[in-house]
Parts: C-alpha cells; sequence; structure tokens
C-alpha cells in the first residue's frame, strides 16, 4: 500500500516537473508571418538583356532586314518589356528570446521566405503587302527563396509599447529564372500543315537555376498589444547568384510544319542575352532558304556571333542584393 502511494506521489510529481518545464520552454517563442518588398534597385544584367531586345525589336532596329533581306516591307514591331525593378515576398519566422533583460533582449530566430518578379509583353502585327500577320511575345521570370538563421537585439521604449532592434541573418538562397521568346507569323510555305494559317516560327526557352550564400542587414520597430506583435523592418540582402546552371532551347519551324530544336553555337554556357541569338536565326533562315533552293548544302548550326547587332552573347549575372521593406505580424507565447 505504501509502496503504491510513494509511486503515485512521485508519478504526480513527474508530471508536475514535465508541466512546468514544458510551459517555460514555451515561453519566449514567437511565429510571425511576414511580406514585404526586396531588391528596391535594378536587376543590372538581366535589364541590360531586356533593354537589348526592346532596341532590336523598336522602331529604328534592324528586325525587318534580318528577317526579309530589306526593309520594302516596313513592318518592325516596337516590342517593349518593362524593367524588373522589386520583387515581392512572402514568408514566415519562428523565434525564441535567448535572453532577456529588464529592458532588453536577444532574440535568435529561424526564418523561410519566397519571392518572384517578372515582366512579359506581347506583340502583334500585320503587313498589308503580302496579307501576313505576325506575333511577338517575350518574358522574364524570377522566384527566389531564402532560409536564414537571424539574430536581433531589441530594446524597449521606457513609456511606450514599443521596441527598436537591430539584427543580421545568414544562410543559404535558391533561385530559379525563366526566359521565353516566342515569334510566329501566317506560313507561307506550301508544305506546311497550317499554310495560309498564324502558326509559330521561332521559340527560345531558357530555364536555369543556381544556390548562394545570403545575407541579411536590418533594423526595426516592433509594437506590442498583449501576445501580438506588429513589427516593420528596413535593411540590406546580399544575395549574388553569378552565372546560373540550365540551359537555352532554341526551336524553330520547317518546312513540314514541325518545331525541330537547333543547335546555337558561340554562345555562353550560362543564361545569356537572347536579342543576338534571335538576329543570327533570322540571319541564318533566310540565307538557308536560299541555299537550299540552290541546292548548296548548310550548316544546321545557328552561331549567334552572326548577327546584324556586332556583339556576341553576354552571360547575364544574377546579383539580387538591395534593400527591402517589410512588414509582419506575430504571436508571442
Amino acid at each position: 500500500m505504501i509502496r503504491s502511494v510513494r509511486l503515485g506521489l512521485s508519478l504526480c510529481l513527474l508530471a508536475g516537473f514535465a508541466q512546468a518545464e514544458e510551459s517555460s520552454f514555451l515561453q519566449g517563442f514567437s511565429l510571425r508571418l511576414h511580406g514585404g518588398i526586396n531588391n528596391m534597385t535594378s536587376f543590372d544584367d538581366l535589364n541590360r538583356a531586356i533593354h537589348d531586345l526592346n532596341h532590336y525589336f523598336g522602331r529604328y532596329g534592324t528586325w525587318v532586314e534580318d528577317a526579309q533581306g530589306g526593309s520594302d516591307f516596313n513592318w518592325a514591331p516596337n516590342l517593349q518589356v518593362p524593367d524588373l525593378v522589386n520583387r515581392s515576398d512572402l514568408g514566415i519566422t519562428l523565434e525564441k528570446d535567448l535572453l532577456t533583460w529588464p529592458h532588453s533582449r536577444l532574440v535568435v530566430g529561424l526564418e523561410y521566405m519566397e519571392g518572384s518578379s517578372g515582366a512579359s509583353n506581347i506583340w502583334e502585327f500585320d503587313v498589308s503587302v503580302g496579307n501576313i500577320e505576325g506575333v511577338l511575345w517575350d518574358s522574364e521570370n524570377l522566384s527566389v527563396s531564402t532560409s536564414l538563421l537571424t539574430a536581433r537585439y531589441s530594446l524597449k521604449d521606457l513609456h511606450l509599447p514599443l521596441h527598436g532592434h537591430i539584427g543580421l541573418g545568414l544562410g543559404m538562397g535558391r533561385l530559379d529564372a525563366t526566359g521565353r521568346f516566342s515569334y510566329g507569323q501566317t506560313v507561307f510555305v506550301d508544305t506546311d500543315p497550317e499554310y495560309g494559317e498564324l502558326a509559330p516560327f521561332m521559340d527560345i526557352d531558357a530555364s536555369h537555376d543556381g544556390t548562394a550564400p545570403a545575407g541579411r542587414l536590418f533594423v526595426g520597430l516592433e509594437h506590442e498589444r498583449g501576445p501580438m506583435v506588429l513589427t516593420l523592418d528596413l535593411g540590406y540582402n546580399w544575395l549574388d547568384f553569378g552565372e546560373l546552371d540550365g540551359s537555352t532551347t532554341l526551336r524553330v519551324r520547317n518546312p513540314e510544319g514541325e518545331m525541330e530544336e537547333r543547335e546555337v553555337i558561340n554562345v555562353p554556357d550560362t543564361r545569356h542575352d537572347l536579342a543576338p541569338v534571335v538576329s543570327a536565326t533570322f540571319i541564318h533562315l533566310r540565307t538557308e532558304a536560299i541555299y537550299e533552293i540552290w541546292g548548296i548544302p548548310f550548316d544546321d548550326r545557328i552561331d549567334g556571333a552572326l548577327n546584324s547587332i556586332g556583339v556576341d552573347p553576354s552571360a547575364i549575372n544574377y546579383d539580387l542584393s538591395g534593400g527591402f521593406v517589410r512588414l509582419s505580424l506575430g504571436y508571442r507565447f
């Protein structure tokens, strides 16, 4: 009987200690949901490539001569894709008060964020001579995620329910970048099943990705109302992916109406600007058609360096470093 009472008391004491430990452990935790705007500066290399393609298809571009061998049709479209400037994000942060003092605290946490940015445009045109319709479409899209360990030091206002803080984060980031260029027009080859119809003539798909160390330095304010916390952060992100891994695939329409992949030489292995490749492809297809009429063999490969722009395709570096502003809503346990 006595042993049973002792065992019961021991179990009760252990359960009490466990509950106390659990309650103590949960204290000081907070969970925050946040959203904001990142990279309030230019995506320099990618925007340069966008500008090059815009200029190539601009009012004074050389697309007509590349595609037709002259300017008789006067049908140069003016394709304008906007710059990429900001990147929106959504994320979640789990934090724990590591050290606390009467009017300050040191907080550590784990943060995950995902965000994206993109730009595109479509341009339709027609030609009075030849009854030809056409369409152009160009797009660039970025998808970014980061996982960071964070630490911040918060100092409480003596009169208001406010904390001011300064902090930093270190971790890794991942980037998925896709670019696409499409060109289509009325089919004028009678061996094509879609003769006389609007159909794709050229597609370029660029799909690349990469990982890089990520860093963040920030300052902010926290407004507490009971267990709820509203936080505003301002800071700077370091996130330079450099050159990405992946592939850029070019497909063109053959006389039988099939989209066939073509090899492009003299281009970087990483993601590169598309304007010289588009120009070189138009020149190649026109020359290939002439050689076919003459019955002269012609290399199927497209030389990216042989274009009307006069520059070799250059690699795009993805440096996404820049300022950010973020608002979050949290709950302190």
